[in-house]
């Protein structure tokens, strides 16, 4: 089974053979990385809180097309986070309800 999720980074599922094993996720980078089902519903739903988020953090967070990418916090002004994209993107200003934590 294939899908796109989007409100998270773009990204392709395949279920592996044995569906209990969890999931595949090809990155639109080329990247592989196994999710167990817990750890993969979890990353889906993973809004952190303001107090979880500091620079240096790696996150998925919102791009001005309304899809996820892979970032670094690289500033916080008050309720905005400044997000260094891991492609080299131009930074870009998120609010909290704009990021996913990725670790």
């Amino acid at each position: 089974m294939m899908m796109d999720y989007s409100p998270g980074m773009p990204l392709k599922i395949t279920v592996l053979g044995n569906s209990e094993a969890g999931y595949l996720i090809l990155w639109d980078g080329g990247d592989l990385e196994l999710y167990t089902h817990e750890e993969f519903s979890k990353a889906l739903n993973s809004k952190p809180q303001t107090a979880d988020l500091k620079v240096g953090d790696h996150v998925s967070a919102q791009w001005t097309n309304g899809s996820f990418y892979p970032g670094k916090i690289i500033s916080i002004k008050g309720s905005l986070y400044t997000i260094e994209w891991d492609d080299g993107d131009t930074p870009v200003d998120v609010s909290t309800d704009q990021i996913r934590m990725l670790d």
